[in-house]
């Protein structure tokens, strides 16, 4: 009797190894359609360590350590082809980074993750991967961040995460998460909709749409294009590079209905595209690349900056801090200045106008040739002995030792308006300019006037020639001469014997 039962045993035994064996493949390519596979199990027992094995993928074992396709020396958990990998429903600590290549999917649900890696890049995805993050913390010390390439597609749902990056035509979506900053390159496409985010960033050719979300600080350079509604931004940066011609008038603070960089201002070339819809906007920065042209007139604004060999113009504005940098040139005009930053290694020039600044401060500690040039404008008023104004009176102002600085005529009122200047301060110290000749020249009779020097505007009256009245006639004295304004204005010379 119990060699049958012995024997009977080991009958059922081998039906239920065959069965196995006959349903194993079956088992073996759906065990990753599902995210309560083994991890599910393994995370019932509470917080526990998932080695980079643990993971449940179809058919497949994850390769390890060494380097790979991609450079890293890192440790790295590599799935490619159509495999899956999920870790859900645990709390669980990585010594690997991710890389997911092909069409391979990683997915991540309800998850707290701990990445213990050398490498901040923890997950990376290529070619037309899927990454899913959903209800889920992401973890590393002291900052990670995550990066898609290629034509591969992101989703974060409900999760926190540090840093996104995306890079080549990736198509990331952010829903309902917190994350601190995301940085869009190349052509790739970024949505984020119901989020707090502390900065994002557009680079290159790529597109950023937001809805519903509160974004610290928001970049938009170069040929980016950026739609914002709905939202809060605290604070925007925005560049424009290479041949840019812009002239800028309408940079909108707190809400803002309805807003286009494009249709607002008089663009005659720019790339970067922006545009608002009902949000609630903060303080603006424009940056100046390369060789642009940037006007900015009647503005209240946060930071300016000047770099490359850009030109950037500002007419009566209120501005935060003025950086110029490297061989840019910036002219300022009837404009409040919180404070400069002049690159000390560079050889910028800035001249400001009939403005106020609090103070300088000299970036870099080489010496290149920086020259800040500090004016006030100076009116020549031209008349004749009743006040009336003389009309194409020409008028030239000399340095101290005898170049001309600049000549102009007078117009229809009379006035022809200069800018002197006080002084150039460059990195080494202050260089005050005085001693300033004014000549008025009208029909070849000549005035001079020296000006000492110019602290502030200044406005002086000039009239060319000594005059009397004579039986209905003026006369102007002037030297050897007799001058004669006849009826129509036009003066005649008399010698004087």
């Amino acid at each position: 009797m119990g060699r049958k039962n012995l024997l009977k045993k080991r009958h059922t035994l081998l039906v239920l190894i065959l069965v196995l064996l006959f349903f194993a493949p079956i088992l073996e390519s759906t065990t990753g359609m599902f995210l309560n596979g083994i991890e599910t199990q393994r995370a019932s027992e509470g917080k526990q360590e998932m080695l980079a094995h643990g993971g449940v993928i179809d058919s497949y074992e994850p390769e390890f350590g060494g380097s790979n396709n991609y450079g890293f020396v890192t440790n790295s958990i590599v799935i490619n082809g159509t495999q899956t990998y999920v870790i859900a429903n645990g709390t669980y600590t990585l010594d690997d980074t991710i890389i997911v290549e092909d069409t391979a999917t990683l997915i991540i649900k309800n998850a707290t993750v701990v990445f213990h890696t050398t490498d901040y890049t923890v997950i990376e995805s290529h070619d037309n991967a899927r990454v899913y993050i959903e209800d889920s913390v992401l973890e590393h010390s002291p900052w990670f961040y995550l990066l898609f390439h290629d034509s591969s597609i992101a989703s974060v749902l409900r999760s926190k995460i540090t840093e996104i990056v995306n890079r080549g035509s990736a198509d990331v979506t952010v829903n309902n998460s917190t994350v601190s900053t995301v940085n869009s390159w190349d052509l790739s496409n970024f949505k984020l909709n119901g989020s707090l985010v502390s900065s994002i960033a557009s680079y290159e050719s790529s597109h950023t749409t937001m809805s519903n979300s509160s974004v610290g600080g928001i970049a938009i350079e170069e040929s980016s294009d950026t739609v914002v509604s709905d939202s809060t931004i605290n604070s925007i940066y925005l560049g424009f590079i290479l041949d840019s011609n812009v002239s800028l008038t309408s940079m909108p603070t707190g809400f803002v209905g309805l807003w286009s960089l494009h249709e607002n201002n008089t663009l005659e070339k720019a790339y970067v595209k922006f545009a608002i819809y009902n949000t609630w906007v903060g303080p603006w920065c424009i940056v100046a690349h390369d060789w642009s042209v940037v006007s900015i007139t009647g503005l209240n604004t946060d930071d300016i900056y000047a770099q490359e060999s850009s030109t950037v113009i500002i007419n009566d504005s209120i501005i935060g801090d003025l950086y110029s940098v490297d061989r840019s040139v910036v002219h300022v005009f009837d404009t409040q200045l919180s404070w400069l930053e002049i690159d000390r290694a560079g050889y910028v020039n800035v001249f400001v106008i009939n403005s106020t600044y609090l103070g300088i401060s000299w970036i870099d500690w080489e010496i290149g040739n920086p020259r800040l040039y500090v004016g006030w404008c100076l009116d020549v008023m031209v008349v004749d002995v009743r006040g009336f104004p003389l009309t194409n009176a020409n008028v030239k102002v000399y340095w101290e030792n005898g170049t001309l600085l600049v000549s102009i005529n007078t117009d229809d009122d009379g006035l022809a308006r200069f800018v002197l200047y006080e002084k150039m301060i460059n990195a080494v110290g202050t260089f005050p300019y005085d001693n300033y000749m004014v000549e008025v020249a009208y029909y070849g009779y000549t005035h001079q006037r020296v000006i000492k020097s110019i602290t502030g505007n200044m406005k002086i009256s000039v009239t060319p020639w000594i005059c009397i009245y004579h039986h209905g006639l003026i006369y102007g004295i002037y030297t050897e001469w007799l001058v004669v304004i006849l009826a129509g204005g036009r003066p005649i010379r008399i010698p004087i014997d």
